[in-house]
C-alpha cells in the first residue's frame, strides 16, 4: 500500500472513527485499522485479506461503523472523498441536501429554529449513495 493510500485509509478512519471511545488496537503487516468499534475493524480486515484495495477498506470502515457506532459514522449525514489512486484523482461530495420541495422561501416564512428543530431541519442522507459512488469509482 503507498503512502498516499496510507493516508486516505488514516483519514477515514479517522473522521469516521474518531470521538470519546476507546480506540480497539490492531496489528498487522500491510493494513493498520483502530476505530471505536472492533466489529468495524474486523470487517476492514476482512476486505483487506480478500483483496480489496485502500478504497474498498475505507467503504467497508465507514458502512461497520455506521451499522455497530452510528453515533460516529451514520448513514444520515454527508460527506467529501479526495481519492488519488495512480495517476488519477476524484473527488466526491455527498453532502446531505435539502428535500426537493424546499426552495428559497421555505425557511423565510418559518420560525427561524425550523431549521434546527423538527421536520424542516432533516435533509437527505448522502453517505449511501456518496459510499457507493466510491465503491465504483
Amino acid at each position: 500500500m503507498s503512502i498516499p493510500q496510507r493516508l486516505l485509509v488514516s483519514f477515514f478512519i479517522i473522521f469516521f472513527g474518531f470521538g470519546q471511545a476507546q480506540a480497539v488496537p490492531a496489528q498487522g503487516q500491510r493494513i493498520m485499522v483502530s476505530g471505536p468499534s472492533p466489529y468495524s475493524a474486523e470487517i476492514v480486515k476482512r476486505v483487506h485479506r480478500a483483496g480489496g484495495n485502500v478504497v474498498d477498506a475505507a467503504v467497508a470502515a465507514a458502512i461497520g461503523l455506521a451499522v455497530t457506532t452510528p453515533y460516529y459514522a451514520a448513514f444520515g449525514g454527508g460527506g467529501f472523498a479526495l481519492v488519488k489512486m495512480g495517476k488519477e484523482t476524484i473527488a466526491l461530495d455527498f453532502r446531505e441536501t435539502a428535500p426537493v420541495s424546499a426552495d428559497s422561501k421555505t425557511y423565510a416564512s418559518t420560525d427561524p429554529k425550523a431549521s434546527l428543530d423538527g421536520g424542516l431541519a432533516v435533509g437527505i442522507p448522502g453517505v449511501p449513495a456518496g459510499l457507493f459512488e466510491l465503491h465504483k469509482k
